[in-house]
């Protein structure tokens, strides 16, 4: 007997939970106007927006990092090839320095010999300055 009431007890529970999953119409309702003011709403769609403006910018900064790329790129090769010409011509120029000292030295050794009055006679320091005797 209890076997039949546990038995009825549970054809009862089932009927009703079937008519209840069957009804169409549920007892909460949404109202989607009310959703997009609520706070929540109004952050989720900042966020979102957030999102689309990042993506945005990431989009920037990419063509802005291979222009940069290439440029320091191309600037490389031209410093480069500047510092190269320029320790080149340093080398010439120091060879030309060098050539102009020992012209100098030749030069001014064979002005002060032609300079020595072989007959006056007496030393350098024996010499007229500005016109005096």
């Amino acid at each position: 007997m209890q076997r039949l009431g546990v038995a009825l007890l549970l054809l009862a529970v089932s009927a009703s939970a079937n008519s209840f999953l069957s009804k169409e119409t549920s007892v909460l309702s949404f109202d989607e106007e009310a959703a997009k003011n609520r706070p929540v709403s109004k952050v989720i769609t900042l966020l979102k927006d957030m999102l689309k403006q990042l993506e945005k910018e990431g989009e920037e900064d990419e063509d802005i990092y291979e222009k940069m790329g290439c440029w320091c790129v191309t600037n490389e090769k031209e410093k480069k090839q500047s510092i190269a010409d320029a320790q080149s011509r340093i080398t010439e120029l120091t060879a030309t320095i060098e050539e102009s000292a020992s012209d100098y030295a030749r030069l001014n050794a064979e002005i002060g010999n032609s300079l020595l009055p072989t007959d006056l006679g007496g030393t350098h320091a024996e010499w007229p300055v500005d016109g005096q005797n």
